[in-house]
C-alpha cells in the first residue's frame, strides 16, 4: 500500500514538472527608475501697449477689434505698437502705414515743394519764395512729426482742432496744412512733395516722404505673438490710403471731332489730338468726355475751313476716344442731332456696345433725363446732366433721341435722392456760352442750386473758354473747363486765351469726394492739347483764380 502511494506521488511530481516546462516563461525586467514628464512652459498671452503717437482713429479700430488685450501701462505689456524712426522697420512683427498730405487753399498756384523746404519750415525757416507763411496741424499730427522731424517751431507751425481743417474759408491763402490722407476735403489743394502726390494712382509709397510707419515690436519672437499680430492686422486697416478704395475721375470740356481737328486726324493720325496728354489719363478709373457730335457713316470728309455749324464725325474717330480710355460720355451737347436724331440713336448703341456709360441724353426723353449710376472700387458715383439752351431740335422727345432738356425741379430733386442713396453726385449743364470767367447770378444760380441739392461736383460742359470756380460748402463748382478736343485757336474778344483748357482730376475715396487736381493744357496746331509750360500754367491759374469766387466778398467780382 505504501509502495503504491509513493509511486503515485512520484508520477504526480514528474507530471507537474512536465507541465511547467511547457508553459510560457515570464520575463522579469529590472526595476526602471521613473522619469518625470517635462512641464510645458505656458507663455503669457500677448498684451498690447499702443504708443500715444498712434492716431486716435487707429487706436479705436484696435480696441474695437477685441483681438488683443490692451494695457495703458507700457511696463505691463509684452507687445508694442510704436512710431518707427524714418525708414526703420527692421525687426518688426508687422506694420501700419499712415499717409499724410501737404495742402494749401484751393486757389494756390504753387504745385510742388521739396521735403527739405517743408522740414525747414517745420523747424522755423520759411521758404524764400514766400509760397506759404504758416503751417496748421492737429495736435495728433504734430506729435507724429515732432517725433520724426524735431519739435516744431511755434513761429511757423500752429496747432488747431482737426475739425478746423475740414474746410477752408480762403481768408489766409498763405496758410497751409498737413492732414491725414483720409481727412482730405475739396477746399484744399494737395501739394506735391518732390514730385509725388498722394493723389497719384498708383503712388510710389516707399518714396513718398510724408508718411508715418507704426510697427509692432516685442522681445518675444514666438509664434503666439506673431499669430496675434497677424490676426489683428486682418481686422484693422493697414493704411489710411488704400488704393482699392480710391476712384479717379477725369472730367474734360467740349469734344467735337470735326473741321480742322478731324482734318489733322486724317492727315497725321487718329491719335494725334491725344498724343501729348494721354499719360494724364492712363491710370484713371472713369474718363469723361462731353462729345457734342454724333457719328455718321455718311459724314463728309472734314473741311479744314468749314463755314457753318452743322457737324458730324466719321465712325473711325471713335478710336481716338477708345485709345484715351473714355468710358463715360455726356450727351448734353447742342450738335448731337445736326444730321438727324437717328444718328444719335445709333451712336448711343455704339457707346453701349463698347461698355461705355452715357448720361445727359438718350433715345427718349425719360432716358435722357435719367442719371447713370456707377460703382467703382466700392464708390457709388452718379452722373446727371441737362441742356437748358437747346436748340429745341436737339432735345429728346418721347419718340426721338436727343439731349435732356433741363427741368430744374426734377433735376435738383433727383440730385437730393441720389445723395440720400449714398452716391457721390456729378451734375453738369450745357448752359449758354460766355467768354468770361463767371456767369451772372441768373445762370450761376442753377449751378449753386445743384450744389445745394447735394451735388458734390457741378461742371459746365458748354464752355469753349476756360471758366472760374466757386465752392458751395465742400461742393466744387467749375463753371466750365473750356474746350478739350476742339479746334478753336482764336476767338473774337479773347484771342489766344481760347486755347487754354482745364482737365479736372477728381478723387473719390471710401465713399467721399475728397480732392481735385487741375491739369492745364494749351491747344496747338488746331488739334493737339499740350501740357502748359510752368510759366503758362502759373499765368493761367493766377488769372482764373483771380476771376473766381472764393468768398461772399468777391461774389460780384
Amino acid at each position: 500500500m505504501k509502495r503504491t502511494l509513493s509511486l503515485s506521488l512520484l508520477i504526480l511530481v514528474i507530471f507537474t514538472i512536465f507541465l511547467n516546462s511547457c508553459a510560457p516563461q515570464a520575463v522579469v525586467s529590472e526595476t526602471a527608475t521613473p522619469v518625470a514628464s517635462p512641464t510645458a512652459t505656458v507663455e503669457p498671452a500677448p498684451v498690447l501697449w499702443v504708443s500715444p503717437e498712434v492716431p486716435a482713429s487707429l487706436q479705436n479700430e484696435i480696441q474695437s477689434s477685441q483681438v488683443l488685450q490692451g494695457s495703458a501701462n507700457e511696463a505691463a505689456a509684452n507687445l508694442e505698437l510704436t512710431l518707427a524712426a524714418s525708414g526703420s522697420l527692421e525687426g518688426s512683427l508687422g506694420q501700419i502705414e499712415w499717409v499724410y498730405a501737404l495742402v494749401a487753399p484751393f486757389p494756390t498756384v504753387t504745385d510742388n515743394v521739396s521735403l527739405e523746404t517743408l522740414k525747414a519750415a517745420w523747424l522755423g525757416t520759411l521758404p524764400e519764395d514766400g509760397s506759404f507763411e504758416k503751417l496748421q496741424v492737429s495736435s495728433e499730427t504734430k506729435a507724429i512729426f515732432d517725433a520724426l522731424w524735431g519739435i516744431a517751431s511755434t513761429d511757423t507751425v500752429t496747432v488747431v482742432d482737426a475739425s478746423a481743417l475740414e474746410t477752408n474759408d480762403f481768408q489766409s491763402l498763405k496758410t497751409w496744412a498737413i492732414v491725414p490722407f483720409d481727412a482730405l476735403t475739396p477746399r484744399w489743394k494737395v501739394i506735391q512733395l518732390d514730385g509725388l502726390s498722394p493723389l497719384d494712382k498708383p503712388l510710389d509709397v516707399q518714396n513718398y516722404p510724408l508718411k508715418a510707419d507704426f510697427v509692432f515690436q516685442s522681445a518675444r519672437q514666438d509664434a503666439v505673438v506673431q499669430q496675434a499680430v497677424t490676426a489683428l492686422l486682418a481686422q484693422v486697416p493697414a493704411t489710411n490710403r488704400d488704393e482699392s478704395k480710391m476712384t479717379v475721375l477725369m472730367m474734360t470740356g467740349t469734344t467735337a471731332l470735326v473741321r480742322a481737328i478731324a482734318y489733322k486726324m486724317e492727315i497725321k493720325s487718329l491719335d494725334y489730338p491725344i498724343e501729348k496728354v494721354k499719360d494724364w489719363f492712363k491710370n484713371a478709373d472713369l474718363i469723361h468726355v462731353s462729345n457734342e457730335v454724333s457719328f455718321n457713316e455718311d459724314c463728309p470728309f472734314p473741311d479744314y475751313a468749314q463755314v457753318g455749324l452743322r457737324f458730324c464725325s466719321a465712325p473711325k474717330y471713335l478710336q481716338t476716344l477708345q485709345d484715351l480710355g473714355v468710358n463715360v460720355v455726356e450727351l448734353t451737347g447742342n450738335h448731337e442731332n445736326d444730321y438727324g436724331s437717328q444718328y444719335l440713336d445709333s451712336t448711343i448703341d455704339t457707346y453701349k456696345a463698347l461698355g461705355w456709360y452715357t448720361f445727359g441724353g438718350g433715345k427718349t426723353e425719360d432716358e435722357a433725363k435719367a442719371p447713370v449710376k456707377i460703382e467703382v472700387n466700392g464708390n457709388k458715383i452718379a452722373f446727371i446732366g441737362c441742356n437748358p439752351e437747346g436748340p429745341s431740335t436737339d432735345w429728346a422727345t418721347d419718340s426721338s433721341a436727343g439731349s435732356a432738356e433741363c427741368d430744374m425741379d426734377y433735376y435738383n430733386k433727383t440730385i437730393s435722392e441720389l445723395k440720400a442713396e449714398g452716391y457721390v453726385v456729378v451734375a453738369t449743364f450745357q448752359q449758354f456760352e460766355v467768354y468770361t470767367y463767371l456767369y451772372g447770378d441768373q445762370i450761376a444760380s442753377d449751378f449753386r442750386n445743384a450744389a445745394a441739392a447735394g451735388a458734390d461736383i457741378v461742371s459746365g460742359s458748354q464752355s469753349h473758354y476756360a471758366m472760374g470756380f466757386q465752392f458751395e460748402g465742400n461742393s466744387l463748382i467749375h463753371y466750365g473747363p473750356g474746350n478739350f478736343l476742339f479746334d478753336m485757336m482764336t476767338y473774337e474778344g479773347v484771342g489766344d486765351d481760347i486755347r487754354r483748357e482745364f482737365i479736372d482730376k477728381h478723387v473719390i475715396y471710401d465713399g467721399k469726394y475728397i480732392s481735385t487736381q487741375l491739369y492745364t493744357a494749351y491747344l496747338v496746331d488746331w488739334a493737339q492739347p499740350t501740357p502748359m509750360t510752368t510759366d503758362q500754367r502759373a499765368d493761367f491759374l493766377s488769372k482764373v483764380f483771380s476771376g473766381s469766387i472764393w468768398s461772399e466778398k468777391n461774389e460780384n467780382h
